[in-house]
């Protein structure tokens, strides 16, 4: 296997936020004078304005995360596959780390604000921590990483293959707290930059052969 990467990182965000200002200056250059006047004036496109803007920060979170997954992958004969394309679904996997001790599935986040974890009551045996980044309440990202891991799962359990398979949500550019170690919200860890040492730490799983594990889920998730 001589290739340690594939796809493009955050090649779909880039596309959406590439429409999305092509959009916009359709727009723009169909209005007359007075119109842009008044779109300016009432800010009419605040709303598009601020997707586009989503999409371009979503893009490079990825393209970030995704050079250094490259590099890990590079120097330690992993495969990491980029921008995943889920069959019979608009939604992608941003990144997925092949390594002999299991998969990772990466989400890529470029959210700001200070990453914390709230942890639910200690007389409820049943709670959840919940996840916040600055003041927004975030653990939905939690559940979108799992969904993302039954993908994956399902795709080895139908090519007969069995394999560990890891979830991570990764912040570009969130904060984290001075001694914030990397903790886990119903199986998925929320981590910073603190993925290399995360995935070096695990040992080898006899279960896992790179090379097939990787066949298996370029056929099941092409490049969006």
């Amino acid at each position: 296997m001589s290739r340690s990467s594939y796809g493009n990182p955050g090649g779909e965000a880039n596309r959406k936020y590439e429409q999305l200002s092509e959009e916009l200056k359709r727009l723009h250059n169909s209005r007359s004078p007075l119109q842009k006047f008044l779109a300016l004036l009432f800010s009419a496109d605040a709303k598009e304005e601020r997707r586009m803007e989503n999409w371009r920060k979503g893009a490079l979170g990825e393209l970030e995360i995704g050079h250094l997954l490259d590099r890990i992958a590079s120097e330690n004969d992993f495969v990491v596959l980029h921008d995943r394309a889920i069959p019979r679904s608009q939604a992608n996997i941003d990144h997925i780390l092949i390594t002999p001790a299991g998969i990772f599935v990466i989400d890529a986040k470029n959210h700001t604000g200070l990453v914390r974890i709230e942890e639910g009551s200690l007389l409820d045996l049943n709670a959840v921590p919940t996840l916040y980044v600055g003041n927004r309440k975030q653990s939905s990202l939690v559940l979108g990483v799992k969904k993302q891991i039954s993908h994956i799962e399902a795709a080895l359990t139908k090519a007969k293959m069995s394999a560990p398979v890891f979830g991570m949500l990764a912040f570009y550019k969130a904060e984290f707290p001075i001694f914030f170690k990397p903790v886990e919200i119903d199986g998925v860890l929320i981590n910073g930059k603190g993925i290399e040492a995360t995935v070096l730490k695990l040992q080898k799983n006899s279960m896992v052969d790179v090379s097939k594990v990787t066949d298996i889920l370029l056929k099941a998730f092409p490049s969006k």
